[in-house]
């Protein structure tokens, strides 16, 4: 069923154009930058309470980019 699902969605995703607008683009490197952070943390074992905890100033980064485009 997961054939079945993806290949169609991949034909869609192919044949619609993309319009990203700056919000989008700074979504996606925000995520991007934070994933690359929480793995070598945890590939080099530094995951705490407090690290995951702090790791939420990526959200507050994004939002603050999001307002500013907006604004």
């Amino acid at each position: 069923m997961m054939i079945q699902a993806t290949v169609p969605t991949a034909f869609g995703l192919f044949a619609t154009p993309w319009m990203l607008d700056p919000a989008l683009v700074a979504a996606g490197a925000v995520t991007l930058v934070s994933v690359g952070v929480l793995f070598l943390a945890f590939w080099r074992g530094w995951i705490t309470r407090g690290y995951l905890a702090a790791m939420s100033l990526f959200y507050v980064a994004f939002a603050g980019l999001v307002i500013g485009l907006h604004l």
